[in-house]
């Protein structure tokens, strides 16, 4: 049997929440809503893990936080 984890293609606010980024979900809706392709299921925002993640490790985001 494989014991390998299963890793979902889709994040949900809350899951960006408390994996990634541990800010108001309020910041990480407008973040989600700038800088990522944004799928809207019923009232829940869901991003791409492999693109979020991209941008998290990109030069780009490194800085924007040394600017803030």
């Amino acid at each position: 049997m494989n014991n390998q984890v299963m890793v979902r293609k889709y994040l949900s606010i809350d899951d960006i929440q408390k994996e990634y980024l541990p800010i108001s979900k309020k910041r990480l809706r407008a973040f989600a809503k700038k800088y990522l392709d944004v799928k809207i299921i019923g009232n829940r925002m869901f991003v791409e893990r492999e693109q979020l993640e991209s941008l998290l490790n990109s030069e780009y985001i490194k800085e924007m936080t040394l600017r803030d």
